[in-house]
């Protein structure tokens, strides 16, 4: 084992390669000893970069976009507030609710704000500079994602996300 020189590229060699099944993207592979590199003190898992390919196959249509995923992909969504001419507003800061429905989840809120006390976690987040973000993630289930945002005096607005 170890790092391996130019791994990452898509025509590395990885026929010698063993297959592993990880129960998500995150798992380490590994038992706890002191020796290892990766903690502070006492035992750690071991250190390094490990290199993994996922394989699969899709078929030549090129009439329609293809998104792949890998596990629960998160999508991010950028809120802008506009004014009637399509411009973005940057001294807007209204505060925006997100409610969404369909096969996903809002994973977090963000703004950009470095002071902001605001959580991550929810379905609301105050505009700054005018814009927002929402991050989406699916369930891995083929279906429509309808996320709406809404704010006191402004239009509701929708997006509509198929996952298939």
């Amino acid at each position: 084992m170890g790092d391996l020189p130019l791994a990452e590229q898509p025509g590395f060699p990885d026929q010698g390669w063993r297959s592993l099944d990880l129960s998500h993207d995150w798992s380490i592979e590994g038992d706890m000893k002191p020796d290892h590199p990766a903690g502070i003190s006492g035992a750690s898992l071991p250190g390094g970069v490990g290199w993994y390919r996922k394989c699969f196959t899709a078929d030549s249509c090129t009439s329609k976009h293809r998104y792949i995923t890998f596990g629960k992909d998160l999508s991010f969504i950028t809120v802008e507030i506009q004014d009637a001419q399509g411009t973005r507003v940057p001294t807007a800061d209204p505060l925006l609710f997100f409610s969404l429905a369909g096969e996903g989840r809002i994973a977090g809120v963000a703004n950009g704000n470095p002071i902001s006390l605001e959580p991550a976690q929810g379905r609301q987040r105050r505009a700054f500079n005018g814009l927002c973000q929402v991050v989406l993630q699916s369930t891995g289930r083929a279906g429509d994602i309808v996320l709406t945002a809404s704010s006191l005096g402004l239009p509701d607005e929708t997006l509509r996300i198929r996952s298939e």
